[in-house]
């Protein structure tokens, strides 16, 4: 069975879990709107990543980021490349297909198919969405991620070594 993509065009998320607003208090909003051009340091960080390019991907991420990895979780950047730059480079071939973005106020959203080619030759592909959080004063450098996406699509014994 076949599910109908279902067309966002904005969409309201509470930004209490991701950074605090100007007055220091965990209750602000922020409105995303859907963005047709992707930004470019955005497409520029995923082709690093498809690459395995890690240390090119690297300069859009914070030293003390945090980053949750489906179900890892990773405390600053160093951490997160070590144990997901080996996971990565288990895969004859990695591609992250970016289909839609949303962008608000310091953070951005974004969806698509993370498709990946493992040693025996088959290809597996699983629906991703992603949250970042950008710094406040470098919209291109993210300081929070949530990287969601099925874990089960990938075979176990490719899974990071890692509890966080």
């Amino acid at each position: 069975m076949r599910v109908a993509k279902q067309e966002i065009t904005n969409a309201t998320i509470n930004r209490n879990e991701f950074v605090m607003n100007q007055k220091g208090n965990n209750t602000s909003t922020n409105q995303l709107n859907k963005v047709e051009s992707f930004p470019a340091w955005l497409i520029d960080m995923f082709s690093c990543i498809d690459k395995k390019d890690f240390a090119g991907a690297r300069k859009y991420i914070a030293d003390s980021a945090v980053i949750e990895f489906a179900h890892y979780n990773f405390t600053g950047v160093d951490q997160f490349i070590k144990y997901i730059g080996g996971f990565d480079v288990q895969f004859k071939q990695y591609h992250h297909g970016i289909e839609q973005v949303w962008q608000g106020d310091g953070v951005v959203m974004f969806g698509g198919h993370l498709t990946f080619v493992i040693a025996d030759g088959s290809s597996h592909s699983t629906p991703f969405w992603n949250i970042f959080t950008t710094a406040a004063d470098n919209a291109q450098q993210v300081v929070k991620a949530s990287a969601c996406f099925d874990m089960a699509t990938v075979p176990p014994n490719y899974w990071p070594k890692a509890t966080g």
